[in-house]
């Protein structure tokens, strides 16, 4: 028996890709939405913990499990359309590249990206997050289906693992 502090100790939930164990999936616990700074405080028998952030985790594993290659240098920097300048929002990609390897077709994709993105606009503005029932804006629709596919274009070589619930 371990003594745990620092935060709640409620039991994991495994949630699996499209409802089958076959598929995949992931668990879940109360202290992975904790604020970073909270989880530090986490000790195990008295002993403090270590958090490991492995960069860009989905697309890596892609890349070099199924390709035998490295993830390009950066596989969040992906240049607007037309513009050597100007690149996506980074914190937008990171989103839509979880998504897009986990989610079952594009079009939910799109909805969960455009919902995703929809609520982090709406935190920033001080505004309730979407409920379950209500549908994120059409401008948040677009700007996931024009965002997915530049995605889908910059990592060619491991578009097939999108929409397929690999993650």
């Amino acid at each position: 028996n371990s003594d745990i502090t620092g935060c709640e100790t409620a039991a994991m939930v495994c949630v699996f890709n499209n409802g089958t164990w076959k598929d995949g999936g992931r668990p879940y616990a109360p202290h992975q939405n904790m604020p970073k700074e909270d989880r530090a405080k986490i000790k195990i028998n008295g002993e403090p913990t270590v958090e490991l952030d492995f960069t860009a985790i989905h697309p890596s594993i892609l890349y070099a499990f199924y390709l035998r290659k490295p993830i390009p240098d950066d596989c969040y920097d992906i240049p607007l359309h037309g513009d050597e300048y100007a690149t996506w929002e980074r914190g937008h990609i990171k989103i839509a590249l979880v998504i897009m390897i986990n989610a079952s077709s594009p079009q939910a994709a799109a909805l969960a990206l455009a919902t995703e993105i929809e609520n982090i606009d709406r935190h920033a503005d001080g505004f309730p997050l979407l409920s379950k029932d209500e549908k994120p804006t059409s401008e948040h629709i677009s700007y996931a289906w024009k965002l997915m596919k530049a995605v889908k274009e910059h990592h060619k070589p491991i578009q097939e693992y999108f929409y397929s619930g690999e993650g």
